[in-house]
C-alpha cells in the first residue's frame, strides 16, 4: 500500500516499492493537489478491489482519488456469524 500524508498546504505522497521502502512522488495529481488537508483515508469506495484515497480539506472541497486499477486479481472476504 502507498503512503499519503495530509498536511495543511503541503501534502506528501509516497509510492510503495514492494521491498519495505518508499519513493516520494512529486509528479502525480495526488502529490500536487495542494489543499488545507486535515485527514486522509484509504478505502475501496466503489468495491472494485482497488484502494481509493479520500482527503478532507478545510475551507475548500474535499478530494476523492479513484484508483482505476490494474490487471491484478483480488478477493473479497466477508465474515459470517458462527453458531
Amino acid at each position: 500500500m502507498d503512503l499519503f500524508v495530509s498536511n495543511a498546504g503541503n501534502n506528501f505522497f509516497y509510492i510503495n516499492n514492494g521491498d519495505s521502502t518508499f519513493t516520494k512522488d512529486t509528479t502525480s495529481i495526488i502529490a500536487n493537489d495542494g489543499g488545507n488537508s486535515e485527514t486522509s483515508m484509504w478505502g475501496d469506495y466503489d468495491n472494485d478491489g482497488f484502494m481509493d484515497l479520500f482527503v478532507s480539506n478545510s475551507y475548500q472541497n474535499n478530494f476523492l482519488y479513484h484508483n482505476n486499477g490494474n490487471s491484478n486479481s483480488w478477493i473479497n472476504i466477508s465474515s459470517l456469524p458462527l453458531g
